[in-house]
């Protein structure tokens, strides 16, 4: 949809003309007749009087309008320098935090070296700042690359998510504030820039270094799990069968373990968790005391986000107080001598 339009000499939003032939308004690309078509199913916008093929000269005419306005408004909303948690040099841009400049005054299309730059708007301390608008094409990487070299402090409006059919608030809107702008170049937002990669290589530095620690921990325990159970070969653990939360091991749940004074591991505070199989069996006999293997190929405790943390495992062989014959569906019974 075409929005703005030449009409005597001066360009001009579809809002700003009477509707038809009245706007008396042509198109600036291919200098045709247009009309203003103003119902009120349909966004308001130019069409050519006879059928064409022509865009309006849509990219040249927003690129222009954009800078006029920003020439006349003399102020825009800048992203804020101190705010690096925001990745302007990413085309994915967030919506940082705007801080608004004002102006004394706006030059357009200013010569800077051997480039032209779109505007250069003059602050009442007399310091510059560029401004590129970009509406198909961003600003190329050489003349990037100077404004940086010559420390030019310097903004992109980024207009390529406009869309054509649009209301001059609209655009007003779009271009002075909410439209995607990064910094090209920006003294203060380079030193942040700089402090937090600084920050962010400390960061995963140290996150890496913790890891190797943990890993290391995590797989000598693991090995002194897997010792215990292999070192206690065929020896018959007693016991006493508790209900114990597990948090403190990141074991976000209760089970059903075995606690022993002798021959567990204190940094599991001497416990070692029941076959997952019997749980639901051998939950009525808590506080009974019990004989138990420990199981050298099965040390982990699988969590539901796959996650296996290294805990002792045992493997009940006899219940106090109940007869052999009525623990027939243990896979592995042994009964104790002492046992009556």
């Amino acid at each position: 949809m075409i929005q703005f339009a030449e009409r005597h000499g001066r360009i001009v939003h579809v809002s700003e003309v009477p509707s038809g032939l009245m706007c008396e308004c042509i198109c600036v690309a291919c200098r045709r007749r247009l009309i203003a078509r103003k119902g009120r199913e349909v966004t308001h916008h130019f069409a050519h009087r006879d059928t064409f093929d022509c865009d309006g000269g849509w990219e040249g005419l927003t690129h222009s309008q954009a800078k006029q306005l920003i020439a006349e408004v003399r102020s825009l909303f800048v992203p804020l320098h101190d705010v690096a948690l925001h990745d302007y040099t990413s085309r994915a841009l967030r919506r940082p935090v705007m801080q608004k400049v004002e102006f004394e005054r706006v030059n357009t299309e200013v010569s800077l070296g051997n480039y032209r730059i779109d505007l250069e708007g003059i602050h009442a301390s007399g310091k510059r700042l560029v401004i590129e608008i970009a509406v198909t094409s961003a600003c190329s990487r050489r003349k990037r690359q100077f404004l940086r070299r010559q420390q030019e402090p310097a903004v992109e409006i980024y207009l390529n998510q406009l869309s054509k059919g649009f209301t001059l608030d609209e655009f007003k809107e779009q271009v002075l504030k909410t439209a995607p702008r990064i910094w090209i170049y920006n003294s203060l937002f380079e030193q942040t820039r700089s402090q937090e990669r600084r920050r962010r290589r400390a960061l995963r530095s140290d996150l890496e270094e913790r890891a190797e620690q943990y890993e290391s921990a995590f797989q000598d325990l693991q090995q002194r799990v897997r010792d215990l159970a292999t070192h206690s070969g065929d020896r018959l653990f007693t016991g006493i069968l508790q209900l114990r939360n597990l948090k403190e091991f990141d074991i976000p749940f209760r089970t059903l373990c075995v606690f022993s004074e002798s021959g567990l591991l204190a940094e599991f505070q001497n416990l070692a968790v029941v076959e997952e199989r019997y749980v639901s069996r051998l939950g009525q006999f808590q506080g009974r005391t019990v004989g138990f293997f420990l199981l050298p190929e099965d040390s982990f405790i699988t969590l539901k986000s796959k996650l296996r943390v290294p805990f002792p495992k045992a493997r009940i062989a006899w219940i106090e107080g109940v007869p052999q014959d009525k623990l027939k569906w243990l896979k592995y019974r042994k009964w104790d001598p002492g046992m009556r």
